[in-house]
């Protein structure tokens, strides 16, 4: 549910490191198995057949779905399932059904890890969200901003408090975005090796193009 967003591209430099994980006995419930990696206030972001689920994970460990608050979310199941993002400020968690149908997974992380990191360079960029208008519904503790796109007809449930300005939804400020962090290989010619979400954000009208809010 995001769209292109162009914006500068500040290049920043630090220590990434990426590594396989493995689901083991789990190829059958790959999404208890995405639960027991999160921690209190993941963001999670899956795609399905028949939708986009967001949610968060809350101090006890359980999910709080999009689709306990939003009739447009799916309920999630992992035959219908195609990839799901686990992520906040540090790191993310990527899995994914692969060519074969079997069960994929990596982190990608700012912490230290073992060996050379994978990455010493990205650059983020932000994607808009699809939404004009909102209505905040609460589940579990976390409240969602049902979003919606007039002109598109388009719904989703975001994990975050948008700020709406009037009683019919309008958004107070610029439209939310997802921040997508891009890695460049180690290589003479720089190209994008891989990408992570980082965090649900917000553009104001002080903010500048890659400012944080």
């Amino acid at each position: 549910m995001a769209c292109e967003f162009k914006a500068v591209r500040e290049l920043k430099k630090g220590r990434a490191y990426m590594r396989p994980l493995s689901l083991q006995a789990d190829q059958n419930d790959p999404l208890s198995w995405l639960q027991r990696q999160a921690r209190a206030g993941d963001v999670l972001l899956a795609h399905q057949d028949d939708g986009v689920i967001w949610g968060a994970a809350a101090g006890n460990g359980a999910w709080v779905l999009s689709s306990q608050v939003a009739g447009c979310s799916p309920q999630p199941v992992s035959e219908r399932l195609w990839s799901a993002r686990l992520f906040n400020a540090q790191r993310e968690i990527l899995l994914w059904r692969d060519g074969d149908g079997a069960w994929r997974a990596r982190e990608i992380a700012d912490e230290a890890g073992a060996g050379e990191p994978a990455f010493v360079e990205w650059y983020d960029e932000p994607q808009l969200l699809w939404g004009t208008h909102g209505e905040h519904v609460s589940a579990g503790g976390v409240t969602f901003t049902l979003l919606r796109d007039g002109s598109q007809g388009l719904q989703h449930a975001a994990p975050a408090a948008i700020p709406l300005k009037d009683e019919a939804g309008a958004l107070a400020g610029q439209r939310p975005r997802l921040i997508v962090r891009h890695y460049l290989a180690k290589e003479d010619v720089a190209r994008v090796a891989a990408s992570r979400l980082v965090r649900l954000s917000v553009l104001s009208a002080s903010s500048d193009a890659t400012g944080d809010q």
